[in-house]
C-alpha cells in the first residue's frame, strides 16, 4: 500500500509517500500549496492522508484559513485520484507515537529516530535519509495511518 502523508501550509507543504508494509520512503517534498495536487498526482498512490484542524476554542489567524483551503483542495481531487481518504487529527499522531498529549514535535521526531533509526548522512544513509522541517511532521502522518489502516484501507 502507498500512502501519501501531508503537512499542510498556507504558501508551502509538506508531503511524502511510504510504502507499506515495507515501511520505507518512497518520495518526499516540500513545495509551494498551490502545487502540491500536481505534484502529488505524479505518482501511484492508495491512501492521501492529511493532518487535519480540531477546534480549540481559541482565535484563529489568516494562514489557518489559507491552510484550510489547499485541505479542501485536496478532498476535492481525491474522487479524481479513485483514492481514500483519511484526515488525521494532532493529538493523534502525539497521542500514537508518545502517548502524552502535552508533547512537541520534537518528541515525535525522537519517536520515529528510535523506531527506525537514526537519518544518516550522505555517504551513509539510513532510512529517514533527507526527512528535515515539515517532512517529519509528513512522516508521522504517514506512518500513523499505515499503524492505524494496516492493510485495510478499502482500496
Amino acid at each position: 500500500m502507498f500512502i501519501i502523508g501531508v503537512d499542510p501550509g498556507p504558501e508551502y507543504s509538506a508531503w511524502l509517500r511510504w510504502s507499506y508494509p515495507e515501511e520505507e520512503i518512497l518520495d518526499m517534498e516540500i513545495c509551494r500549496s498551490e502545487d502540491l495536487a500536481s505534484r502529488i498526482g505524479q505518482y501511484p498512490f492508495d491512501v492521501l492522508s492529511v493532518e487535519h484542524f480540531a477546534c480549540m476554542g481559541q482565535m484563529v489567524s489568516r494562514s489557518v484559513f489559507d491552510t484550510c483551503y489547499w485541505i479542501g483542495e485536496l478532498r476535492s481531487w481525491v474522487k479524481a485520484w479513485s483514492t481514500k481518504w483519511f484526515p488525521v487529527f494532532r493529538k493523534d499522531i502525539k497521542m500514537h507515537f508518545c502517548e502524552d498529549n502535552r508533547v512537541k514535535d520534537k518528541n515525535i521526531r525522537q519517536a520515529l529516530i528510535d523506531r527506525f533509526g537514526e537519518p544518516g548522512r550522505k555517504a551513509n544513509k539510513g532510512k529517514l535519509y533527507g526527512v528535515k522541517k515539515d517532512l517529519w511532521s509528513a512522516l508521522a502522518i504517514a506512518v500513523y495511518t499505515a499503524d492505524t489502516l494496516g492493510g485495510n484501507y478499502g482500496g
